[in-house]
C-alpha cells in the first residue's frame, strides 16, 4: 500500500487541530466540532500521542496549538513534523490512512 505522507499529515493535522483542546484534556467541548470529528479525531490522537511524546517539534507545534489554535505557522509545523514521523514509521501512515478512509 502507498500512502502519501504529507496527505495523511495534512488531513489529520485539520481533523484534529479543532479537538486539541478536548483531547488534551484542557477543555470538556470544542466550538464548531461535530461527535464525528471528534470521535475521529480521539481514534487519531491515541495512535498519535506516543510517536508526538517522542518528537521535540510535534510537541512543540502541539502547545502552540493549544495556545493559538488557528494559527497557520504552528498548524504548518505539526503538519512538518506529522511527515517527518509517518516517513519514519509506515506502519502508523497506514494505520491513519485507514482511519481517515484515505484509498491505496
Amino acid at each position: 500500500m502507498k500512502i502519501s505522507n504529507p496527505a495523511v499529515a495534512r488531513m489529520t493535522v485539520n481533523l484534529v487541530v479543532p479537538c486539541l483542546s478536548v483531547l488534551n484534556h484542557t477543555a470538556s467541548r470544542a466550538k464548531g466540532v461535530s461527535a464525528a470529528q471528534l470521535e475521529t479525531s480521539q481514534v487519531l490522537w491515541t495512535k498519535l500521542s506516543p510517536a508526538i511524546a517522542n518528537d521535540a517539534e510535534a510537541q512543540a507545534a502541539v502547545s502552540g496549538l493549544l495556545s493559538n489554535p488557528r494559527s497557520p505557522v504552528w498548524k504548518s509545523m505539526l503538519e512538518q513534523a506529522l511527515i517527518k514521523i509517518l516517513k519514519e514509521n509506515p506502519d502508523l501512515a497506514i494505520s491513519l490512512a485507514e482511519i481517515l478512509k484515505i484509498p491505496s
